[in-house]
């Protein structure tokens, strides 16, 4: 893989933890559908997107999930 970029589609505002990696993670108190897209261009020169869908839900008092796509 040469390089790839993470943003934010739509959803609750959150920042991109190493949003310049192959894996990304955030974290938020905000519930509802978070849209991310992943920007990629090979060694190649090829360039290709794709998108991800992340439900946040209410986090149960006392837990501690990190979610990774």
């Amino acid at each position: 893989m040469g390089e790839i970029s993470w943003s934010q589609v739509s959803g609750p505002v959150v920042t991109l933890n190493a949003a310049k990696s192959p894996t990304v993670s955030f974290e938020t108190e905000q519930t509802g559908v978070v849209t991310l897209r992943a920007d990629v261009r090979l060694a190649g020169g090829q360039a290709h997107s794709t998108t991800t869908e992340v439900k946040v839900e209410p986090r149960p008092a006392g837990s501690y999930v990190t979610v990774r796509t």
